[in-house]
């Protein structure tokens, strides 16, 4: 609800095409004006409602979500919130009023980014190519689970479902990893979550 109601607030400053690619990603036609405008009006009560409960908790003067120390509760809560007034500030407003919202989330943003580096997208894949795969970790299978070499595929089970595939490199009960080719940087192994993606062998994947 958040997302829609402030993505639909402010179209006028995102960039051209998002709005139609977000669609694609969840498998539906680009928008229109008038689809948008319905979406702002059906989720800034759902919106306005989660902000209550969020007020609500933080309301007994705790720092963080869950009591004294910050947790992921408090990241995932607060970059959320942060839709109202990273865009514009056209929707500051309805943050205004909830006082333990705000000093909050001034907690949460005092944190910073930490130090980064900048690095041109050819140095990253050259890096890539110049580099080979660590030796996995011992794996921690169920029995149901595919074996390490199968040939398989992962996708998200709920949105932007493209897939991919490749061999089974690395699997316990949190984390995924599939090796494969790639044209440009030869062989790379990637990392996916457990939960929220749908892994099954490429030969069942191909079943109806």
């Amino acid at each position: 609800p958040v997302s829609l109601y402030v993505s639909g607030s402010n179209l006028e400053y995102l960039p051209e095409g998002l709005q139609a690619d977000r669609s694609i990603m969840r498998g539906l036609p680009p928008p229109s004006a008038e689809v948008l405008r319905r979406a702002v009006k059906r989720n800034a009560p759902l919106a306005r409602g989660q902000l209550s409960q969020v007020e609500s908790i933080l309301s007994d003067g705790r720092s963080w979500m869950t009591g004294e120390t910050i947790t992921m509760a408090d990241l995932a809560v607060y970059h959320v919130l942060w839709f109202f007034s990273a865009r514009s500030k056209k929707l500051a407003f309805e943050l205004a009023p909830f006082e333990h919202i705000t000093k909050w989330m001034g907690r949460v943003h005092a944190i910073g980014h930490g130090d980064s580096t900048t690095l041109d997208p050819k140095d990253a894949l050259q890096k890539a190519a110049n580099a080979l795969p660590e030796e996995p970790r011992p794996p921690k299978s169920f029995d149901e689970d595919p074996e390490l070499g199968t040939m398989v595929r992962i996708r998200a089970d709920d949105y932007g479902r493209d897939p991919v595939e490749g061999k089974l490199f690395f699997l316990d009960a949190n984390e995924v990893a599939i090796s494969r080719e790639d044209p440009r940087i030869g062989e790379v192994v990637v990392h996916f979550p457990r939960l929220g993606y749908d892994l099954r062998p490429l030969l069942d994947a191909m079943l109806p």
